[in-house]
């Protein structure tokens, strides 16, 4: 199953909080590999809005933006569902 480097990185994130690409420049998780440009497609992501990134001495650490919570209310005040959105 080849996946996108973007979705690569989305899965990643979700499952270990931040990614480092520098450090996983041309590696292999779960059978799929980290090509070359992994940086770059990082940096769309922050661009687009999906990842958040920091500096860490001289390496760029991203992860996931974290969602906004809203609920959901019936008339009565009655919580029908708690949905997470990202924005």
């Amino acid at each position: 199953m080849n996946k996108t480097q973007q979705q690569l990185v989305i899965d990643y994130c979700k499952e270990n909080g931040e990614i480092t690409p520098a450090k996983l420049v041309n590696t292999f998780w779960k059978g799929e590999h980290f090509g070359t440009e992994l940086g770059k497609r990082c940096r769309e992501l922050r661009a687009r809005g999906t990842l958040l990134s920091r500096h860490e001495g001289r390496y760029e650490v991203f992860r996931l933006k974290p969602p906004l919570r809203y609920e959901v209310y019936k008339a009565d005040g009655e919580v029908v569902a708690r949905v997470p959105i990202y924005v």
